[in-house]
């Protein structure tokens, strides 16, 4: 599932709403087991640095922007995991990319929590929706993808491809920032 997250969306980004069959899936429990310093491939849904302290093993864990994978050890995710406010986690801010790791039983919230999970190539898809549509968007993403939509924002505007004062003032809003004064206001 982590792999194929970098490639594709889990979740599509619709105007319209589709009605889905209900179909229940048999998931395969992993029964593989982890050592501690066991390195897990991890990679960023954050943009711009994202910086990590193992909380077990003290070990400083760096991604340069979003889509960078990071070797963590499995006693540091572990830790997190176990932390209820852990944002790297549950926000998230870096998905864990060993599927076997996200079908184990101590993971399994973990791996509920990556089936809503919006890809990069959906965020354009995000600033196409109606100002309506877009705030009720933004107002259900994970912390680490309203960073990513702040920084896109910005570069947008830049570009001259984000134009509408509604969703800046959305984006102002609903993640603290001040995008309309910085740029627009002149």
């Amino acid at each position: 599932m982590a792999e194929s997250m970098r490639k594709r969306s889990t979740t599509k980004v619709k105007e319209t709403v589709v009605e889905q069959e209900n179909v229940t899936v048999e998931k395969k429990q992993s029964n593989k087991s982890y050592n501690p310093g066991d390195e897990i491939n991890c990679f960023s849904i954050t943009a711009g640095e994202l910086i990590m302290i193992g909380r077990k093993t003290g070990n400083v864990y760096r991604w340069a922007n979003y889509g960078d994978v990071t070797a963590v050890e499995y006693q540091d995710l572990k830790s997190e995991k176990l932390n209820s406010k852990s944002s790297y986690i549950y926000d998230p801010l870096f998905v864990i990319d060993d599927d076997e790791l996200l079908a184990t039983k101590d993971f399994a919230a973990v791996s509920e929590i990556y089936k809503n999970i919006l890809t990069v190539d959906d965020i354009d898809d995000i600033f196409n929706l109606d100002t309506v549509s877009f705030r009720k968007m933004l107002k259900n993403l994970p912390k680490g993808f309203k960073e990513t939509i702040k920084s896109v924002a910005v570069t947008k505007i830049q570009d001259g491809s984000l134009d509408s004062v509604n969703k800046i003032r959305a984006i102002d809003e609903i993640t603290g920032t001040d995008l309309f004064n910085v740029y627009l206001d002149k």
